[in-house]
């Protein structure tokens, strides 16, 4: 039952390094999810994840640290003090503005990589058929910094159509991970193993 005083936002804007990083997790993510339809308490979230309370309060305290969920009740029951954890909004949307800051792109890396390990590992052990992998490619190209920013921006939109393009209802939930950068020490090099042009 939420605690009268709790009234989240309809839409927050995540406009710090903190919150973003804080975001850049699955795992909190689902708990956010879950605080933002009703206030619940650490053992509430671990039971219904399957997961020990530990890790689910290590992962509220990040939440709540970078000020993204609130502690929304207290109840004491049996001489133990509950605590109800609420999200501040309903739904989150990052600042574009983000993108382009020093930190945010090797946060973002971080967690494509431990998605993509995640991913390989349930790819391995799951039976083949047509919905395992649609596409996985790895490509590099030479290009002027104009012609890449061009790209990115090109391909912000198409994550934008991606992201905005399913149903709660939908079957499958399918994932991306993307990540467009310059090498370091490689200038002039072909990695995509095309002719000089």
């Amino acid at each position: 039952m939420a605690s009268p005083d709790w009234s989240p936002k309809d839409v927050q804007v995540v406009s710090s390094i903190e919150q973003l990083r804080a975001l850049l997790d699955r795992k909190r993510l689902t708990i956010l999810r879950m605080l933002a339809q009703r206030p619940m308490t650490v053992t509430q979230i671990a039971d219904e994840l399957g997961l020990v309370p530990a890790s689910i309060h290590y992962h509220v305290k990040v939440l709540e640290r970078a000020a993204l969920v609130e502690l929304v009740d207290t109840k004491e029951r049996s001489g133990i003090l509950e605590k109800y954890y609420g999200a501040i909004a309903h739904d989150f949307v990052v600042d574009p503005a983000l993108g382009h800051t020093a930190q945010a792109p090797a946060y973002a890396l971080e967690a494509i990589v431990r998605d993509m390990r995640a991913a390989s590992s349930a790819i391995a052990s799951a039976p083949v058929d047509d919905t395992t992998v649609l596409t996985a490619q790895l490509g590099a190209a030479r290009l002027t910094p104009d012609k890449a920013r061009e790209f990115a921006h090109r391909l912000e939109q198409l994550i934008a159509e991606f992201m905005a393009g399913g149903d709660e209802g939908d079957d499958t939930l399918y994932s991306m991970a993307l990540a467009l950068y310059p090498v370091p020490g490689r200038a002039g090099a072909d990695e995509s193993g095309g002719q000089d042009g």
